[in-house]
This record gives C-alpha cells, structure tokens and sequence, in this order.
C-alpha cells in the first residue's frame, strides 16, 4: 500500500518504526523512484517463491505457465542477503575457532559466552545494514557482494 504514498509519507512511516535509526528523506526518495520506475508495477501480480520441491513441482510449474507469469531465477540461498550470515555468524564463529566440545552442553555454554559480548546492546546491527546491503546488490544487478 506504500506504492501510492510519497517519499515523505513513505519517511515519516519509517521513522515512526525506526526512529533514529531510519534513513534519510533523500535515500528513501532514490528507493521510490527505483521502485516506481521498475518493472514492479508495469504488469500482473509478481510470486517470490524458494526454489523448494513444492514451488518448483510440475503442478505449479505448468500453472505458472499457463497464466504467463514470468518466472525470475532465485538462488538456492543468498548469503550476502541474510543478516545472520553477514553480521551474527562471522562474529560468532571467531572465538569458536579451532576450539572442539566434549558435549553439547558445553558447545551450547560456549555460544551463549560468545553472543553476550556481540550483542550487549541486546540488538544486533545487522538489520541496520541491510539498506546498504540492498543498494550493493541492485547496483552489482544481484551479482554476490561480499562482505560489506
């Protein structure tokens, strides 16, 4: 429903959400034209799906078909779009390397020692990051971006 607001409607939304945290009117105002100028809008209704077995069946397949609904490729998973992948784990990963776990106990104490020191603010950063994560991966035309 925010395809019929504005920019600055769409920015008071968010920052009645985010608060601080929210980007600005002017990055917010490059988002609505990029979404307004794409093809998002041009034709019929739009499916993001997985590429699990029921989505990728022949049932669905020939529906998909038959209707002539454009089906875009989806990556089996997407590393460089996940904020745990880009954020919580790397950091995770660091005091736990080389190191082994007699049990699954001590493995479980070791993580929560490792998460507290991450995230002693009780929030990690990585949502934060995904607008400019978005931004690297239209610009690079949904090629992998790496660690930003």
């Amino acid at each position: 429903h925010y395809v019929e607001k504005n920019p600055a409607e769409i920015h008071s939304a968010l920052s009645e959400v985010c608060g601080e945290l929210t980007v600005d009117r002017s990055t917010v105002s490059r988002w609505a034209s990029r979404f307004r100028g794409g093809r998002l809008l041009e034709a019929g209704p739009i499916i993001l799906h997985d590429n699990a077995r029921p989505h990728i069946g022949n049932v669905v397949t020939e529906k998909l078909r038959q209707y002539g609904w454009e089906v875009l490729p989806h990556a089996p998973y997407s590393p460089d779009m996940s904020p745990p992948d880009f954020d919580l784990f790397p950091k995770l990963k660091q005091p736990m390397r080389g190191r082994r776990f007699p049990s699954l106990e001590e493995l479980s104490a070791a993580v929560n020692r490792a998460i507290r020191p991450i995230n002693k603010d009780g929030v990690l950063d990585g949502i934060v990051k995904l607008p400019t994560r978005w931004d690297s991966v239209i610009e690079k035309q949904g090629d992998y971006t790496g660690g930003l």
